[in-house]
């Protein structure tokens, strides 16, 4: 994938400018580059890998290939409290997947994969969402569902009823600009057969 360093709105659907971008990192750490990639002394990349180097905060949009309109990903990465959201964008630029990982205290110094929000749409081309899925795992293979329904406007809530094995649910923090492990988006997890 192709790393490109710009914030993604997926309400606007537009990947950010480079100087809107670093702007919203300064107001995350406490920094102040963005005059510097205003002035083209910097790049979003070079002041995306001081941000990591440095462990802050930093945004970064997956794309599979040049040309492609929206990016595959967007990742939210936040080292100082040890948290990487990873949004998966379908083809009409609207979020479909968010994985969330958050420091695992089986594996110090890895992350866990602690929640996964599933979108689905009235149809393919519209925003009308018809239903969200919301899993939250934890270290000992608990697994809760709460499966909101937007037509009928109310909340669900599931819980497995015995512990499942999720070896597959951790990853190691990622180093700068090698996302491809943290961006898989299939996960290797047996969840309970929760009510349809």
């Amino acid at each position: 994938m192709i790393a490109i360093f710009r914030n993604y709105s997926n309400t606007r659907k537009v990947l950010q400018t480079e100087p809107a971008t670093v702007g919203k990192w300064d107001i995350w750490n406490g920094t102040s580059f963005r005059t510097r990639v205003e002035s083209g002394k910097l790049t979003a990349e070079e002041v995306a890998g001081r941000m990591h180097a440095d462990g802050k905060c930093y945004t970064a949009s997956l794309f599979k290939a040049d040309g492609d309109a929206y990016p595959a990903v967007f990742l939210e990465i936040m080292l100082p409290k040890q948290f990487i959201a990873v949004h998966f964008i379908d083809a009409m630029g609207r979020n479909s997947l968010i994985h969330h990982f958050s420091g695992a205290t089986e594996r110090p110094g890895g992350l866990f994969l602690t929640e996964t929000w599933y979108y689905q749409f009235r149809k393919a081309e519209d925003e009308d969402e018809i239903q969200r899925l919301h899993y939250r795992y934890d270290e000992r293979g608990n697994i809760r569902l709460r499966r909101y329904d937007e037509k009928h406007e109310r909340a669900i809530d599931y819980e497995g009823k015995v512990p499942v094995d999720v070896s597959g649910l951790y990853e190691p923090l990622p180093d700068f600009g090698a996302y491809e492990s943290i961006a898989q988006k299939e996960r290797d997890l047996t969840t309970p057969d929760f009510p349809a």
